[in-house]
């Protein structure tokens, strides 16, 4: 029965809201009062943060006034509303995407540096920022850029760079750009003992990175201009940003900004999403550990259930099944709270999976 218990944690852990993927995304950017939200399928009302995503057939209580920004990039300011959200639901430029189950177990530690970025997905820069994670007792990184790796082709090293004790690099200016079209991998190994590869826990195929053409990044940069038109505070813009560069896979465009942004609950929970897609277990885990500290702190019922969800499939991935279980419970209790049937009844279910082994 553990198998049943691993796959229904697994399917409650993955669909974290009741939208499905690809529906219109509604994001609140500014609250002056207090806002409460009710999910289509609850009976209850939560209190609404900045950050908070709306979708069709949610509800919106707010005492004061809010600024929404919908899908289509429309800003609406709701005063003393009770109702609807006001969006529409047609040529949606934002939207819910999902969360991608992934394996994040990490058995390496801090032995073997990792990229953080660029590293799976796509760039807009053709001279993106290099990051990559310490590792224990290196005296140096070696930084190679690989190029084109197929079925029928090794890869072949476009350049090389060693460089300090450090953990970022510019793409060098010597060095010709990104070319779009094309598959690439950042690799960085230890000086001092070059065996700790990146490569080691990052593949070619997981990790290639690719740089967008003109054509594609077209709409993406006019979408990007529409966002600074509507003359949002920092934290709203870079909210729109990351959500919408998260979209398109430019984890290292969403990172950065993320990097400049404050540590606010929904910040923190793009972050984690962000490193657990990208197998950082214990990157992922501090995101989600501080968000779920500052939900508690904000009386943030659903950014807390959030939390708990995600933590539940970090802990199963290293094989914590009882720190998991735990993290199912806490979430269980607030859907409780909350009234959202569907959702209990999916985690009762897995539970009770455990239960039978």
């Amino acid at each position: 029965m553990r198998w049943l218990f691993l796959l229904s944690l697994l399917l409650v852990v993955s669909g974290c809201t009741a939208a499905p993927r690809d529906t219109p995304l509604h994001v609140l950017v500014d609250l002056d009062g207090q806002a409460e939200v009710k999910r289509s399928g609850w009976q209850n009302y939560a209190l609404a943060h900045f950050g908070t995503m709306l979708h069709a057939g949610d509800e919106l209580r707010v005492s004061g006034s809010a600024t929404i920004v919908c899908g289509d990039l429309q800003r609406i300011v709701l005063h003393d509303h009770h109702g609807a959200i006001p969006c529409g639901e047609q040529a949606p430029i934002l939207f819910f995407h999902g969360l991608e189950p992934v394996s994040s177990a990490d058995p390496h530690g801090d032995a073997i540096p990792r990229m953080i970025t660029p590293v799976r997905g796509y760039v807009l820069n053709d001279r993106p920022l290099l990051r990559w994670t310490p590792a224990h007792a290196a005296e140096g990184y070696r930084i190679t850029l690989l190029r084109g790796a197929t079925l029928l082709r090794e890869a072949t090293v476009v350049w090389e760079r060693d460089v300090g004790a450090v953990t970022s690099m510019a793409y060098p200016d010597e060095e010709a750009a990104l070319v779009p079209g094309v598959s690439y991998q950042f690799v960085v190994a230890v000086t001092n003992d070059l065996p700790r590869s990146s490569q080691q826990v990052q593949s070619f195929r997981s990790s290639r990175v690719r740089l967008l053409s003109d054509r594609a990044a077209a709409p993406i940069r006019a979408a990007t201009q529409q966002i600074v038109e509507l003359d949002l505070d920092q934290p709203g813009q870079t909210l729109l940003l990351t959500t919408l560069y998260a979209q398109q896979q430019l984890h290292a465009d969403v990172l950065a900004l993320l990097a400049q942004g404050p540590d606010k609950p929904v910040f923190l929970r793009q972050r984690g999403a962000i490193y657990q897609e990208l197998n950082m277990t214990a990157f992922a885990e501090d995101a989600y550990q501080q968000a779920l500290a500052q939900a508690v702190e904000r009386h943030d019922q659903e950014g807390q259930a959030l939390a708990h969800r995600v933590m539940s499939r970090l802990a199963l991935d290293r094989g914590d099944i009882p720190a998991a279980r735990e993290h199912v419970s806490a979430a269980l209790e607030i859907y409780r709270q909350l009234g959202a049937t569907d959702t209990v009844h999916r985690l009762e279910a897995s539970l009770a999976a455990w239960s039978e082994q």
